[in-house]
């Protein structure tokens, strides 16, 4: 759908983009009580990095190239090639999903089933 929309902006996204507040990952993960997380739309990884913090096993989905090379670079994480509403991934298969400023460029809808 929007798979284009950062194409040659990555280094410009890495760069400018904020961060998230180490509190926010400490909430999630005495909330979430899982061993796994996937990451949607992770763009270059801001938050996909944060989630790193914890002892989770982390995927980030992303489909555009540009943004996934960034993510390329991110040790131990597994990266997947795919859109929000298509991601390959197994039902039930993780314990978290995050989407940390990516869902309003979702097809709303089709990411839901």
């Amino acid at each position: 759908m929007n798979e284009q929309k950062f194409t040659g902006k990555a280094e410009f996204y890495e760069k400018y983009r904020p961060s998230y507040p180490n509190e926010l990952i400490d909430y999630l993960y005495e909330n979430a009580r899982c061993d796994n997380v996937a990451d949607i739309g992770a763009g270059t990884g801001k938050f996909t990095r944060c989630l790193l913090q914890k002892p989770w096993r982390v995927t980030a989905v992303e489909p555009n190239g540009d943004m996934r090379g960034k993510l390329a670079d991110i040790e131990g994480i597994t990266v997947v090639n795919a859109p929000a509403e298509n991601t390959g991934l197994s039902e039930h298969s993780f314990g978290l999903v995050t989407a940390a400023q990516a869902f309003h460029w979702f097809n709303e809808e089709a990411f839901k089933q």
